[in-house]
C-alpha cells in the first residue's frame, strides 16, 4: 500500500519477457499506490515537497525522475494482471487509481478495481471483505497452490 503501491506497481509495469521467468511478476495487488509522480498527478500540493525529496528534485520543472517513478508511464500490454484498491476520498487522488486502470485496461491487461468508501488510507481499507477479494484474485491469477503455506 501507499509507496510500496508504487514500488509494486513499478514493479509490474517495467519488467520484460515471460511473467514467469526473470525479473517479472505475475501479477500485483496495490492499495492506495501514488501512480503519477509528476506535478499533473496530484491534486494536493501540500503533498509536493515530500514527492520531490522522494525523487530527488527541486522542482518538477527539472525532475525526469517523476516520469520514471511513475507506473502509469510505463503500462504495456505484456504486464501481469492488477488488483487497485483505493478509499474515495483519501490523500492520494482517486483519479490516479481510475487513470492507471484505464491505462492498464486499454493495453488488454486484466484488472480489478475495488474502491472503498471514505478517507481510509493504504491498509487501512483492508477489511475482511477486501482481503478476500484479493486472496480472490491471486487464486484466480496464480492457482491456489501459489497460495499454500508450507
Amino acid at each position: 500500500g501507499s509507496a510500496g503501491g508504487n514500488l509494486f506497481s513499478l514493479l509490474g509495469v517495467t519488467g520484460t519477457g515471460p511473467l514467469n521467468q526473470g525479473d517479472r511478476v505475475q501479477a500485483v495487488a496495490e492499495l492506495s499506490g501514488p501512480i503519477d509522480l509528476t506535478a499533473n498527478g496530484l491534486e494536493q500540493t501540500d503533498f509536493y515537497p515530500y514527492e520531490l525529496s522522494y525523487l530527488g528534485c527541486a522542482s518538477y520543472a527539472q525532475c525526469p525522475q517523476a516520469v520514471a517513478a511513475s507506473p502509469i508511464f510505463h503500462v504495456a500490454s505484456s504486464d501481469p494482471p492488477f488488483f487497485v484498491a483505493q478509499s474515495t476520498n483519501e490523500r492520494i487522488p482517486l483519479v490516479q487509481s481510475q487513470r492507471f486502470v484505464d491505462a492498464l485496461r486499454k493495453a488488454g491487461v486484466p484488472t480489478t478495481f475495488m474502491t472503498r468508501p471514505g478517507d481510509r488510507h493504504s491498509v487501512a481499507i483492508l477489511d475482511p471483505e477486501l482481503k478476500q477479494d484479493i486472496l480472490d484474485f491471486f487464486r484466480r491469477t496464480l492457482g491456489d497452490a501459489a497460495l499454500a503455506t508450507p
